[in-house]
């Protein structure tokens, strides 16, 4: 497996496996930046000003941008999520923001990664059947929403599963 470089704020190790029939057949060297995170430093505008991430990094292997959905709830508080969105501080600037299926979106394709991921819930592990159960129904709701917002014909969209 290869390591995948969380860029701009974060470093981490991720392994991405590509997985074909039956097998695990070619692992995929790849950049994983945070959207959260880029909202506020550099900004989605001077990233997309610049020609998108490629151009901003230098950099010409696959890019996956998250959908800002772990950092978010990590921030926020259940009673800031809505049907709408997530109400959270960002804790780079302090900052109230409010996130929505179809803002990270459009940041994401502002960012013109490879890979956009579709905003989703991420519930604690310890939350019960029935918020869990609200939660994925939320999460697919936001995923019509996100694809609907999508208009990257360079950039593939992807789901997220939770757990």
């Amino acid at each position: 497996m290869k390591k995948i470089i969380s860029i701009i704020t974060t470093l981490s190790i991720l392994a991405v496996l590509i997985f074909t029939g039956n097998s695990y057949a070619a692992a995929l060297d790849a950049v994983n930046v945070e959207t959260s995170k880029n909202t506020v430093r550099p900004g989605e505008e001077v990233v997309n000003h610049a020609g998108g991430l490629h151009k901003f990094m230098n950099y010409d292997g696959p890019i996956l941008t998250d959908s800002g959905g772990f950092q978010v709830f990590s921030l926020a508080k259940p009673k800031d999520i809505s049907e709408e969105g997530v109400k959270f501080k960002n804790h780079i600037n302090g900052d109230h923001l409010f996130l929505t299926p179809e803002k990270s979106i459009e940041i994401q394709n502002k960012l013109d990664s490879d890979i956009a991921m579709s905003f989703d819930e991420c519930p604690p592990a310890t939350a019960s059947y029935d918020y869990l159960k609200t939660s994925i129904e939320r999460t697919l709701r936001w995923a019509k929403r996100g694809k609907e917002a999508h208009n990257n014909p360079n950039q593939m969209l992807f789901g997220i599963v939770q757990g």
